[in-house]
């Protein structure tokens, strides 16, 4: 019997090959493997807390391991409902079966304990940040002075850095391990104080972990019209999130072709677009809690008006707003690095062999290599790696999960991308202007294996 499974087993049996194959000729409905048993969750996909999309693109796959992953051991009641049959003939490698125990060593360790004196010295750590910020607000009202408030919007600039590292957290279930407390916390550390919503994170960013850089797929590496990590976005292909062809056009092409210098700008005013995301999500979307995301979304812009309301002069607030949201945006550029330099997949690669979850997760993430005192800048994505492969880890546990995945990797001679901080930033800037030059001229297309970044990249740290 399957994980869950209460009732008499199901006798239907079905190859890999040929869930795959239903997959493929039933495009209206969606079958998954999970531990060896096959699951059609058609009518479970409006109901899935973390979206539709992160299911849809592991449609006649073994998700498995992304599914372990991702949920607690109670959410395999969930599923017996839709079994339909059970897999047969599948072959796991040695490798695969190794990182099962791997997996099984790691979540019955310690590491997935939270310490929650931990989390609550960062939470007062977010809110002091804040209270400093309003303080220079409104000293400089005051006192009549710009450099004050300046310094204000500089320090709103670092909250909404280090608070957004909470909502990463919370996002993934990784405080209390509980959906509904974690969601709670959630509203408060996302919308109300950081005006991003955190159905629509939940939503946008489950789908990336999901297939991270696969380029139909994957929403954090879908950036037309201004960047394109790849010319195979020059094919203007069909987004399966957005839910829309991304057409490279003429002002594509513009933007694509000095995206290595257009970056950091760019970087600099990319939270206002998480602000339209948000608000987009929360009116077209049926999302969870929807009249909670729209009351702590309307109590955030109410405060940020308030509080720039007390500059001295219009062109001081709009210039303390921009300051706060260019420093803001060392976190876009921190998400960046960790998946921008990195291998780009045409198709989900997920196949009969279920390690295929570890090699996409290993191939398409990096590591920034950091000494301790700087993780509270990074707020743990410099441990994107670990974090890839068990989302629910307490961020303060990072740093020891890293260690036995180097010595895991080591011994089994799996490569791990790690690289410092100035590193990183040249390699994805090396990446962005190699498919910039392929923009300005289409002959310069490259394969990305063939190219020097990837060779750096082979580099294990």
């Amino acid at each position: 019997m399957c994980p869950g499974e209460k009732k008499e087993p199901i006798s239907n049996s079905y190859t890999f090959a040929e869930v795959n194959k239903l997959a493929e000729s039933d495009k209206k409905n969606v079958y998954i493997i999970i531990d060896s048993c096959v699951y059609k969750v058609t009518d479970w996909l409006p109901r899935h807390p973390g979206g539709e999309d992160v299911i849809r693109n592991l449609s006649g796959r073994d998700a498995s391991l992304i599914f372990r992953s991702y949920h607690p051991k109670s959410s395999y009641l969930y599923l017996s409902k839709y079994k339909i049959g059970n897999l047969i003939g599948q072959r796991k490698s040695d490798f695969a079966l190794a990182y099962e125990d791997f997996m099984d060593d790691i979540y019955n360790s310690d590491l997935m304990n939270t310490d929650f004196a931990w989390f609550f010295m960062k939470t007062m750590v977010s809110l002091s940040l804040l209270a400093i910020a309003v303080s220079l607000y409104l000293v400089g009202s005051w006192y009549n002075n710009i450099t004050v408030q300046l310094f204000g919007g500089f320090m709103l600039g670092v909250f909404f850095q280090q608070t957004a590292f909470l909502g990463h957290d919370t996002g993934h279930n990784g405080i209390t391990h509980d959906r509904f407390h974690d969601t709670m916390y959630g509203f408060l550390v996302g919308p109300l104080l950081t005006g991003i919503s955190i159905g629509w994170w939940k939503d946008s960013h489950n789908t990336h972990h999901s297939v991270p850089n696969v380029v139909q797929h994957d929403p954090d590496i879908q950036h037309l019209p201004v960047f394109a990590v790849t010319p195979k976005y020059f094919e203007s292909i069909y987004s399966f999130y957005h839910k829309r062809v991304m057409a490279f056009d003429a002002v594509a092409r513009f933007f694509v072709s000095y995206q290595h210098y257009l970056f950091y700008p760019i970087m600099a005013l990319a939270r206002f677009n998480l602000y339209a995301q948000s608000i987009i999500y929360i009116l077209v979307k049926k999302c969870e809690y929807k009249k909670t995301e729209m009351v702590a979304t309307a109590v955030f812009w109410t405060w940020l008006i308030l509080l720039h309301s007390q500059c001295s002069s219009v062109p001081v607030a709009f210039a303390c707003l921009l300051l706060s949201h260019a420093v803001a945006g060392l976190l876009h550029v921190q998400i960046c690095l960790s998946h921008f330099p990195m291998t780009v997949y045409d198709e989900v690669q997920y196949g009969e062999d279920s390690h295929g979850f570890f090699e996409t997760q290993i191939a398409t993430t990096l590591d920034v290599d950091c000494p301790k005192w700087l993780d509270w800048f990074h707020g743990g994505l410099q441990f994107q790696t670990a974090h890839h492969l068990f989302p629910r880890m307490p961020r303060h546990n990072l740093r020891k999960l890293q260690t036995r995945l180097l010595k895991f990797c080591a011994q089994h001679g799996k490569p791990y991308y790690m690289f410092t901080f100035v590193e990183a930033n040249k390699k994805l800037l090396k990446g962005l202007q190699l498919t910039a030059e392929a923009a300005k001229d289409p002959s310069k297309a490259f394969n990305f294996s063939d190219s020097m970044l990837w060779e750096g990249l082979c580099a294990q740290g």
